[in-house]
């Protein structure tokens, strides 16, 4: 496994990101330009996954949009998850899949599912798109507060019932 990130607009993202890696004894690199990634990712090619963080973008910032899609290009990305909050309204959900539908993200990653109580938004997505949810991630522990994307979690959580232990039993 191996990190690399594309973040280096947040300050001390790539800080953050490298305090991770050493702990959990992984490489890391750090990208500048779409031109550096297709290098450093044939650098770590013989590696089983590789985890590129680009640098969170809004989908009405054109630039934006248009760097992210030459790093992903560069990167030649076996999966792309479209991260996007639970916490987004259904209409605005729509315009971020339609616009983010330029890097060909593959699944969708649904954050922030702690922060509220309206768990409808998992299933209208739906509506906006065919791509299958990938990871539900409900708080900052990493990697216990993330959880593969199932329909039975999911509709659990549309129906209020989030706090059914994970095994199964009440």
């Amino acid at each position: 496994m191996a990190f690399i990130t594309a973040d280096t607009y947040r300050i001390a993202a790539t800080e953050q990101l490298r305090i991770y890696a050493d702990l959990i004894h992984v490489p890391m690199d750090v990208v500048y330009s779409p031109d550096d990634m297709a290098g450093v990712v044939k650098n770590h090619i013989q590696r089983d996954y590789i985890f590129i963080d680009t640098a969170g973008s809004s989908q009405f910032n054109e630039e934006q949009m248009t760097e992210l899609k030459a790093y992903m290009t560069a990167a030649k990305c076996d999966e792309i998850h479209l991260l996007v909050s639970a916490t987004t309204d259904h209409d605005t959900m729509g315009g971020i899949i339609e616009r983010f539908s330029a890097v060909s993200p593959t699944c969708i990653l649904f954050s922030k599912l702690d922060e509220t109580t309206r768990h409808g938004v998992l299933l209208n997505t739906f509506e906006h798109t065919s791509l299958p949810a990938s990871y539900l991630s409900t708080g900052q522990n990493v990697p216990d507060d993330i959880e593969p994307a199932s329909v039975e979690g999911m509709t659990r959580r549309v129906l209020g019932e989030s706090d059914i232990a994970q095994d199964g039993s009440s």
